[in-house]
């Protein structure tokens, strides 16, 4: 779905004040007009000291820092440890590639809207940003789907998994995810446009919005989108999941009942259980947190686009739509902190990133041994000294 930038209290003040000019022309003005631009200019372009304008700041800076860190991190894990690229770990390096592109692209331009109240991006951006966001959100939305997909593969029929799941075939997955995602918002590219709002040397305002010859298309399109690209997935999503749970829990339920019990797993079949689970639990975990980001977003834009004639579209488009529209943006920011607090993989990169220790002591030289249970699971690693 795009970034959609109302401009509906600019362009209800400013058409307010393009009409109450011909009253000015009259023998009889009942103010000066000029005045009033001068005044409207200053409520939208200096803003940047209101309290709620503030609060924005500070949530969308602390979003963008903490996504830009945690996306660069996971971005660099898997590029520079090959043990680290499983299949799971694949999809999930594509949906970071959308995030970052969410998390430099979208946020900076998105806050400097809502506080500058004037698009100063360029027709360029105008078309790219909500074009990106949209992208970046379905590449996410399809890559979870093809994870879940591929998990129920390995736990209902692993055979057939090898031969779906093969190196070539998750290639063109991820093309076909990409290419999906771009053309399906490709008219993001030719609907989005920059307006100017005013009166020439005097004032004016520009807003970045989408232009459609057609409401009842401009709707149709939105809906389908939604449909298509964000309640089906995650109806899928949910349906693959809780048969995946069911078969992963439903025998041998107090197996594992205890985390101290994980030092006596012995055999493989019970290592590779218990990382299933454990991997299960952050896939939903995940894709619960994307529905839970997104859909306040899509509540409040299909409400805009329904009630643009409502008493309360200034307030929500000034209050409410940032806001959700924030939480959106920052699934982006939350997803690398999932990965590295529920993935051990992750967390040794980290410290093995950050704390880069000598592989000497006294005695020797210090030998990690990593080994992976099944070719879709986790690796461990063991660490011995050579004397």
């Amino acid at each position: 779905m795009a970034s959609k930038e109302h401009s509906f209290v600019i362009f209800y003040n400013i058409s307010h004040l393009n009409s109450s000019l011909l009253d000015a022309n009259s023998s009889t003005p009942k103010y000066n007009i000029y005045e009033e631009y001068t005044l409207l200019k200053d409520s939208l372009i200096t803003s940047h000291d209101n309290p709620f304008n503030i609060f924005l700041i500070v949530l969308y800076i602390g979003a963008f820092a903490i996504g830009f860190i945690g996306n660069v991190f996971v971005i660099l894990v898997v590029l520079r440890h090959r043990h680290m690229r499983t299949l799971t770990n694949v999809f999930f390096f594509n949906l970071t590639i959308g995030d970052f592109m969410v998390n430099c692209i979208c946020i900076p331009t998105t806050l400097f809207f809502y506080i500058y109240r004037d698009w100063i991006f360029g027709e360029t951006l105008c078309r790219l940003t909500p074009f990106f966001q949209s992208t970046a959100v379905s590449v996410s939305v399809l890559s979870m789907l093809s994870i879940s997909v591929n998990r129920y593969f390995a736990i209902h029929i692993p055979l057939r998994a090898k031969i779906l799941f093969s190196r070539n075939r998750v290639h063109v997955m991820l093309a076909s995810i990409w290419g999906i995602s771009l053309g399906a918002f490709s008219p993001m590219l030719y609907i989005n446009k920059v307006t100017t709002y005013g009166l020439p040397d005097i004032f004016t305002v520009r807003a970045c919005h989408e232009v459609w010859t057609i409401a009842e298309l401009k709707h149709g399109y939105n809906l389908i989108i939604f449909l298509l690209l964000f309640l089906l997935p995650l109806t899928v999503m949910s349906a693959l999941y809780l048969k995946i749970s069911m078969a992963l829990w439903s025998k041998n339920r107090q197996l594992f009942s205890n985390a101290r019990k994980q030092a006596c797993m012995s055999t493989p079949v019970d290592r590779l259980l218990l990382q299933r689970r454990k991997t299960v639990r952050t896939l939903v975990l995940l894709v619960v947190l994307f529905a839970g980001s997104w859909f306040p977003y899509y509540v409040v834009y299909f409400w805009l686009e329904f009630n643009s004639r409502s008493l309360y579209v200034s307030v929500v488009n000034t209050f409410v739509y940032p806001l959700a529209q924030l939480v959106g943006l920052s699934n982006s920011s939350i997803n690398p902190i999932l990965y590295c607090f529920l993935s051990n993989g992750f967390r040794r990169a980290l410290l093995n990133m950050c704390c880069r220790r000598s592989k000497r002591t006294r005695n020797g030289l210090v030998m990690t041994v990593r080994y992976r249970c099944s070719d879709d699971s986790g690796v461990g690693s063991v660490e011995t000294v050579l004397s």
